[in-house]
């Protein structure tokens, strides 16, 4: 039943999974270029803190 319904999803939220993918490599490649360390990246990216 769960296999079932897992291909099913799946042509639904592969685009989605994708595009977050993109975004993300996207906010990590604009972060580099401007000096940021990964690991502040990291921090910002959880939600729960600031700097």
């Amino acid at each position: 039943m769960k296999k079932k319904a897992f291909k099913a999803a799946l042509p639904y939220t592969l685009p989605i999974c994708v595009g977050f993918l993109f975004l993300g490599m996207s906010y990590g490649f604009l972060m580099r270029s401007m000096g940021s360390p990964c690991w502040i990246n990291i921090k910002m990216s959880d939600g729960k803190s600031f700097i």
